[in-house]
C-alpha cells in the first residue's frame, strides 16, 4: 500500500513538472511579440502592399493600351475599354488617355477614375476604390529608359487613404528575359481607418514575370544583396517612430493568389528595423496565405498579416 502511494506521488510530481514546463513554454511564446510588435509588422507590410498594388494597376493600364492609343499624338482624351481583361481591379474605373507625343517619342497622361461609376462598385475580390490614379508617361512603351510617374488624387482602398508619388523607370533583367521597373516612391502616406498613419519612401527594383494569362503573372521585388540602397524602404510607423526595411531574399508575389484573398508575397525575406528592435519577416515557401514567420531576438512566431495595419 505504501509503495502504491509512493508511486502515485512520484507520478503526480512528474506530471506537475511537465505541466509547468509546457506552461512556461507557452508563456514564453506568447511574449515573443507584443501587440505593438505585431502592429509594426502589419503596418509596414500593409504599406508595401498598398504602394506596390497601385504601381501594378498603373502598369496594367499602360499595358492595356494599343500602340495607336499610346503614341497617337491626339490632344483630346478618349476612353479605354476592356482593360478588365488585363486587371480586374480596373472594372470599377473609367480610364482615359491623352496622347501628346509622337509615334517615335510617345508622351501623355492616362487617368484612372474610380469616381465616375457607382460609389458602391467593388472589384471581384470585394475591394472598393475611390479617387484617381494619374499616370504621366514618356518614351516608347516598355523600352529601357521610358518612365511613368504615378500620382494618387484623393485615393482610397476601402477605408484606407493612400497618398503616393511614384516614378517607374523601365529596364531589362540581367538576362534581358524580363521587364524590370526601378521604382522610387517619394512622400508616401498611408492613413488607416482609425486615423493612424505610416509614412513611406522606397527604392526598389521589381521584375515582371509575364505569363500567357495576366492572372498568372508574378512580380519579384529584388533583394539588396548588400550592394546598394536598392531593395530598401524607410519612413515612420503609426507611433511616429522611424523604421527601415531591407529585402534580403527576393520577394515573390503571385497574382493568382488574389483569388484567395492573398495580397502579400508568397516567399522571400525582409528585415524591418525600428529603434533597437529588428524583425526578420519570412513570407514562406510559395503557398498562397497571409501568414509570415517573424523572428525577433532569436525567437520565432507566426503572424497573420492584416491590411488594416493592426
Amino acid at each position: 500500500m505504501k509503495n502504491n502511494s509512493l508511486f502515485r506521488v512520484k507520478n503526480l510530481a512528474a506530471f506537475a513538472v511537465v505541466f509547468f514546463v509546457v506552461l512556461a513554454s507557452c508563456q514564453k511564446d506568447s511574449d515573443i511579440l507584443s501587440p505593438n510588435d505585431t502592429q509594426n509588422v502589419n503596418t509596414e507590410s500593409a504599406a508595401a502592399v498598398y504602394t506596390n498594388e497601385t504601381a501594378d494597376i498603373a502598369v496594367n493600364a499602360v499595358n492595356g493600351t494599343s500602340a495607336v492609343q499610346f503614341a497617337g499624338a491626339r490632344t483630346e482624351g478618349f476612353k479605354l475599354r476592356n482593360l478588365v481583361n488585363w486587371d480586374e481591379r480596373l472594372q470599377c474605373a473609367i480610364v482615359t488617355i491623352v496622347s501628346t507625343g509622337t509615334r517615335s517619342h510617345p508622351h501623355g497622361v492616362i487617368t484612372i477614375n474610380y469616381d465616375s461609376l457607382s460609389n458602391t462598385c467593388k472589384d471581384s475580390h470585394g475591394v472598393r476604390r475611390r479617387g484617381e490614379i494619374i499616370i504621366t508617361y514618356d518614351g516608347l512603351r516598355w523600352m529601357p529608359g521610358s518612365w511613368y510617374n504615378v500620382r494618387l488624387v484623393n485615393f482610397y482602398r476601402n477605408n484606407t487613404h493612400i497618398q503616393a508619388n511614384l516614378t517607374l523607370t523601365t529596364q531589362l533583367s540581367a538576362d534581358s528575359a524580363h521587364l524590370q521597373f526601378h521604382s522610387v516612391l517619394d512622400s508616401g502616406v498611408i492613413t488607416f481607418a482609425n486615423g493612424k498613419t505610416i509614412t513611406r519612401q522606397h527604392d526598389l527594383t521589381r521584375e515582371w514575370i509575364r505569363a500567357s494569362l495576366p492572372q498568372n503573372d508574378e512580380w519579384i521585388t529584388l533583394a539588396t544583396n548588400g550592394q546598394s540602397a536598392n531593395g530598401t524602404a524607410w519612413g515612420t510607423n503609426k507611433d511616429g517612430k522611424k523604421y527601415t526595411m531591407e529585402i534580403t531574399k527576393d520577394l515573390i508575389v503571385k497574382i493568382a493568389c488574389r483569388a484567395e484573398g492573398v495580397y502579400i508575397p508568397v516567399s522571400g525575406i525582409k528585415v524591418v528595423t525600428i529603434g533597437n528592435e529588428q524583425y526578420t519577416i519570412n513570407y514562406g515557401n510559395g503557398d498562397c496565405d497571409n501568414t509570415v514567420t517573424v523572428t525577433i531576438s532569436g525567437k520565432q512566431k507566426e503572424v497573420t498579416i492584416n491590411l488594416d495595419g493592426n
